[in-house]
């Protein structure tokens, strides 16, 4: 059967819910780590293909790899153990291999309790040596209840090696992401 674009556009967005959904309930189960600065890291292979029917097109080796002829996008699951507290931020890397002059993009959603998207934040590489894209995000951009994850468009041969999630040093005021929030959401 053949998708048009609304309906693939929605079948693509109910994919990356459910996933985050069940990632952010099994991050309670977790301890929580309020109040440090570590980091929780995953490697590159904790992504998945956007869309199931690609999987052959990548390889995990701990990185995610995309091996098709295409650019082709991946969702990475943001843990957040524990936001940070208000007035603080959140930082997230994730360092992604390039190919020459090829663009690699990554942007970061945060979700609120309910699956709204709150913020989008996106960053830009076309290095072919491994690049950290780093995101800051101010608390109030970060439901209280919700939850995080990163889409990565890939071009052929580009890699995310590895991410990570931590309290940022230095609070809101190291933000810098471009807010591309929907109309009447939360600042």
């Amino acid at each position: 059967m053949l998708m048009t674009r609304p309906s693939l556009s929605l079948a693509i967005h109910a994919i990356v819910l459910a996933i985050v959904l069940a990632l952010a309930l099994a991050a309670f189960a977790r301890p929580s780590h309020a109040g440090t600065q570590e980091p929780m890291g995953q490697p590159g292979a904790a992504c998945r293909p956007v869309l199931g029917s690609h999987a052959a097109s990548f390889a995990t080796r701990g990185d995610i790899q995309n091996l098709g002829a295409g650019p082709d996008a991946v969702v990475c699951p943001v843990g957040l153990a524990a936001a940070p507290a208000p007035g603080g931020a959140l930082e997230v890397s994730v360092t992604v291999e390039s190919t020459g002059d090829a663009r690699t993009t990554c942007t970061l959603h945060s979700l609120g309790s309910s699956g709204q998207l709150i913020a989008a934040f996106s960053r830009t590489t076309f290095s072919a040596t491994p690049t950290a894209l780093t995101f800051n995000v101010p608390s109030a951009y970060l439901g209280a209840a919700g939850s995080a994850y990163l889409a990565c468009t890939l071009p052929p041969g580009a890699a995310v090696i590895g991410y990570h999630a931590g309290e940022a040093e230095g609070g809101a005021g190291a933000a810098d992401a471009i807010d591309v929030r929907r109309e009447g959401s939360a600042p």
